[in-house]
């Protein structure tokens, strides 16, 4: 689902401009960033997980890391990491 389907034009607006800004032009870092933000279910969750994105690339995919980790089987933990 879009953003902007789901909250206020200003809100994505800020976002956008957040994300190009700390994107530093890694266009990979967007599309990962851009999926962790589409999960978030209120503007406040938006809002902060936008604040928080993490700088570069290495952070970017220890997140996902982190994430996956935390909220999957090993078995499926172990099959990310491979991927990755």
């Amino acid at each position: 689902m879009a953003l902007r389907d789901t909250f206020p034009g200003t809100l994505v607006d800020d976002v956008e401009r957040t994300v190009v800004r700390k994107a530093q032009g890694m266009f990979l870092w967007v599309r990962l960033v851009i999926s962790e933000l589409s999960d978030r279910e209120s503007a406040y969750e938006l809002q902060k997980a936008a604040h928080n994105l993490p700088q570069g690339l290495h952070r970017a995919y220890r997140r996902i890391l982190d994430r996956i980790q935390s909220e999957y089987s090993a078995y499926s933990s172990e099959k990310a990491i491979l991927i990755l």
